[in-house]
């Protein structure tokens, strides 16, 4: 499931290349459905990462708010710092930013230094709340846990125009998708026919935001990244449950051999420190000449842009296999 979910993190940042790659051809055509389906479906990777850590977490037994402060959210509030520093300190070196010690550590604590550590920032907050989350989530009836699905499923978005029916709280990232992850790890039974139904009802929804997004853009005349995702999460919710149950299901039925388990374990094992450096190498001049010459190949663009986010995934995980090396880092990534 990590290694889904940090492939689809990588994809999520290609913009125009890859994620939003159906912006660039002409509207309603046939490759632009194909692409924007493709472009949607890729939401579920953040929400799935919540789940796992739901899974994870939520079923522990509690234990102190000094272990909790003092080995987890110290240990991501460290990496923050240090790859912020990182990113900082590349764009002083390509003279984007001048050298200033204050400027840093105000960005640093008011925003963030690479638009993608958005989630090392919720996640602290969600370790700061995770007390209480374990309590909600080890003592809600399954009966309250669809209730609480329903509701998400139905108001958490943009289909709802008042904002204040909302019921804002229980639709956070933070809540919902690990208490999710809790529910489908300890009280959901997995079958083949519920699989199916999802992937039914999975493939609707997509197709439903797909839908929604293209009359927003007929209506407005735009399509772009900035202003065209409006739909885009309404119901990321389904698309989540249905990969997290399929793969725990797949893998269940499945006998792999102890070199792919091996190699799957180490991989899932290192997608923290792939998602730290996956911009810092999509940011050099040798990737991008690299999916250049790949696009002059006459290749289709889709599949470029799948084979560099597997390049960029490939490099981070290598880069952080010899990180985990170094005693320093060696607890930390």
């Amino acid at each position: 499931m990590r290694i889904l979910a940090c492939f689809f993190v990588i994809f999520n940042h290609t913009s125009n290349k890859g994620f939003f790659l159906f912006s660039t051809k002409p509207w309603g055509g046939g490759i632009w459905w194909i692409y924007i389906l493709i472009s949607v479906f890729c939401k579920f990777s953040v929400p799935l990462f919540w789940a796992i850590s739901g899974a994870l977490l939520l079923c522990k037994s509690e234990y102190s708010l000094k272990n909790l402060w003092i080995k987890r959210i110290l240990k991501i509030v460290f990496l923050l710092f240090i790859y912020s520093a990182i990113y900082y300190i590349r764009k002083v070196l390509i003279g984007d930013e001048d050298l200033n010690v204050s400027r840093f550590l105000s960005v640093f604590y008011m925003g963030n230094w690479s638009h993608s550590y958005w989630y090392l920032y919720s996640f602290i907050a969600y370790l700061m709340c995770l007390p209480f989350l374990r309590t909600l989530a080890q003592n809600l009836s399954d009966q309250n846990y669809y209730h609480m699905f329903c509701l998400v499923i139905i108001f958490k978005d943009k289909y709802i125009l008042y904002d204040y029916l909302i019921p804002e709280w229980l639709a956070t990232d933070i809540v919902i998708y690990p208490c999710l992850g809790y529910f489908l790890e300890t009280r959901y039974h997995i079958s083949g026919k519920k699989i199916i139904l999802l992937w039914c009802i999975d493939i609707i929804t997509i197709f439903l935001t797909c839908f929604t997004t293209y009359l927003k853009i007929i209506y407005e005349g735009v399509c772009s990244e900035t202003v065209s995702q409006t739909f885009y999460y309404s119901f990321v919710f389904i698309n989540c449950v249905t990969i997290y149950v399929t793969v725990k299901w797949f893998i269940s039925k499945i006998l792999l051999s102890q070199k792919i388990i091996k190699i799957i374990c180490a991989v899932g094992n290192n997608t923290l420190g792939i998602y730290l450096w996956h911009l810092l190498i999509m940011g050099t001049e040798s990737y991008n000449k690299l999916w250049n010459y790949l696009i002059s190949l006459k290749i289709n663009d889709m599949l470029v842009a799948f084979i560099m986010c597997f390049i960029a995934m490939t490099i981070g995980f290598f880069i952080t296999y010899i990180q985990k090396k170094i005693p320093l880092f060696q607890k930390y990534v």
